[in-house]
């Protein structure tokens, strides 16, 4: 599969490290993508998307998902600075 890229061509770290809590938290609550989409109003695909890091969440859905997943907004930065750091070195092992 093809990486998304933003503008400048890099992969969004940011998409992909959100992605990961969204997914991880979303199954530690035992909910679907399919119940998380409809408490959202939209599908199932578009919580894939955000789980894959393929679209962004704007600040707005941001905080309708930290709702929904009953975390404060804050928990989808932590441990942010850590995957960015892992990503650069394993761009400069390569």
């Amino acid at each position: 599969m093809k990486d998304k890229t933003n503008n400048e061509g890099r992969m969004s770290i940011f998409n992909v490290h959100l992605g990961r809590k969204l997914r991880d938290r979303r199954l530690s609550l035992g909910l679907t993508q399919t119940k998380v989409g409809d408490a959202l109003g939209f599908s199932f695909q578009q919580i894939q998307k955000y789980e894959k890091g393929l679209n962004g969440v704007t600040s707005e859905k941001l905080l309708d998902l930290a709702n929904v997943l009953q975390v404060p907004i804050n928990f989808f930065y932590e441990g942010y600075d850590k995957n960015v750091r892992e990503f650069e070195n394993d761009k400069q092992n390569k």
